[in-house]
């Protein structure tokens, strides 16, 4: 009781403020959290403890998915990804179908292949992997 439960990164406004109010749209905000992440490889918040990142995903909106990447990326995807990320659950798509089918007729939906996304993975992992050496310090394990 009185505990926060879940990962507080992803985790949707009421499921932080309410837990009794939870329902699958909140599972859509995490999920639309995991996509900004895929998107931009950066969490939706920059902080550094855990009341910073509740307060924010109470709160505030994350920037942009285009304004944290410095470059544009498909408008339907950035304006779906925000709607996942609205604070109000009854703004968000109303469950995994509707979800489905927007980013189904994302522009870019067509664009991405299994080929690109393990790219981006490798990348991914490689650039994680140097922040590790570069933080780790010496005879460090």
């Amino acid at each position: 009781t009185e505990a926060t439960l879940g990962t507080p990164l992803y985790m949707s406004p009421e499921a932080v403020e309410h837990t009794n109010e939870v329902d699958a749209r909140s599972d859509l905000y995490s999920l639309g959290a995991v996509g900004y992440f895929l998107v931009t490889g950066e969490a939706l918040f920059d902080c550094l403890t855990l009341g910073e990142v509740l307060m924010h995903q109470v709160k505030d909106l994350p920037v942009r998915p285009s304004e944290r990447l410095g470059k544009p990326i498909s408008p339907d995807l950035e304006e779906l990804l925000m709607r996942c990320l609205a604070k109000n659950p009854a703004s968000r798509p109303a469950n995994a179908r509707e979800l489905d089918d927007a980013l189904t007729r994302c522009r870019s939906a067509a664009d991405w292949t299994r080929e690109l996304a393990d790219e981006w993975w490798r990348k991914f992992a490689a650039a994680q992997s140097e922040k590790t050496m570069v933080t780790t310090p010496p005879g460090a394990k």
